[in-house]
């Protein structure tokens, strides 16, 4: 049963930041204060694409979402959520384009101070309501 309490697209929308949150191996919650933007029914952001979250996202889809501050402290209700890695470049583009206009100028600085990382970029897509068994 998911979690959503009220929490919906258009709340997550309204937010600057949110609260993405993955899983480890055993389950141990493993958050991250993300910018992001909505798309239909989707919150959409970047990472790297070696980064853990993408690791664990890769093994088990199961997320969660908060709308949070930029230190991460969550604001609203936790909604459960299903997430997929995207991973072609066209998509990823788009996706770090839409992003880089929602934060204006602080947006195009830090992502020229994270560009200096190594390693692609991918995107995540998050669907709110919790993943189909398999």
């Amino acid at each position: 049963m998911a979690r959503n309490k009220g929490l919906d697209i258009e709340t997550v929308a309204i937010g600057r930041y949110v609260l993405l949150t993955t899983f480890t191996k055993d389950g141990v919650p493993k958050s991250t204060p993300m910018w992001f933007v909505t798309e239909g029914d989707e919150l959409l952001m970047t990472t790297g694409g070696d980064s853990w979250k993408i690791k664990r996202i890769r093994r088990s889809p199961r997320v969660t979402v908060a709308v949070c501050t930029q230190r991460g402290r969550a604001i609203s209700p936790t909604a459960d959520g299903t997430a997929a890695v995207v991973e072609d470049p066209a998509s990823v583009e788009r996706i770090r384009a839409t992003v880089l206009k929602r934060y204006g100028l602080f947006g195009r600085i830090a992502w020229a101070l994270n560009s200096r990382r190594s390693g692609s970029r991918v995107g995540i897509s998050v669907t709110l309501g919790a993943p189909e068994a398999q």
